[in-house]
């Protein structure tokens, strides 16, 4: 349970009714409640959680997006451009294209295992490494050879590769709409309240207790 307008004068954080210690900082309620307005309590909801101060407190969205010039106040831990990197907002995830894989068995040195690298269900992958087996009995079977069966059997090869290749795709679709996409949603909300400060070189949610972690361990905050 918690009383509206009641909050830790170290962090701003709301308390419970019957807190003795902040559950966001872990500093002890004072004698007089321990407890701020929320007026007094707001600029301190900006403050560092490591160094307790709030003015090379940024937030990921200004920091990732300012130029160069405006990041050169860091010191030498950590470059600037590899803080941005850490900060950036999350890429939205696409479904990947097509051409490269529909090209690639035309190539006749990749021809008989490149499905094993390409988006396709793993049981196609299977089916068509009995029909690369098919193939080479064919080839090397003197009578099958001198009827050219290689030749029928390696062209439905092929085009067994490129059906799998469009049934993978229809797969990744569904996978994109229902699970990666959403994944990313939630990842997006959590960074528009990502916070770093430039002072000690830690991040963390302005809405969540977490503890700040180092610049290169975001990506902790970021996943649910």
């Amino acid at each position: 349970m918690t009383i509206p307008g009641t909050f830790c004068e170290h962090c701003g954080a709301t308390l419970r009714a019957d807190a003795r210690f902040c559950e966001a900082c872990g500093q002890p309620v004072g004698a007089g409640g321990g407890v701020a307005t929320p007026q007094a309590a707001a600029p301190a909801t900006l403050a560092c959680p490591s160094c307790r101060t709030s003015d090379q407190v940024v937030a990921a969205s200004a920091y990732a997006e300012a130029s160069d010039p405006e990041v050169k106040g860091d010191d030498d831990r950590t470059p600037p451009d590899m803080v941005q990197l850490f900060l950036q907002k999350p890429d939205r995830p696409a479904a990947s294209g097509l051409m490269m894989w529909i090209l690639a068995p035309l190539i006749p040195a990749v021809l008989f295992f490149v499905y094993w690298f390409a988006p396709i269900h793993r049981g196609f992958k299977f089916f068509l490494f009995g029909f690369t087996v098919v193939f080479w009995v064919t080839v090397f079977i003197p009578s099958l050879n001198e009827a050219q069966v290689y030749a029928f059997v390696g062209l439905l090869h092929l085009l067994l590769y490129w059906v799998a290749l469009f049934i993978g795709r229809d797969a990744q679709k569904v996978e994109l709409l229902t699970k990666k996409i959403p994944e990313y949603n939630a990842t997006l909300a959590r960074w528009t309240h990502l916070q770093y400060c430039k002072r000690c070189q830690k991040a963390w949610l302005d809405n969540s207790p977490s503890a700040p972690v180092d610049i290169d361990d975001v990506d902790t905050l970021l996943v649910g």
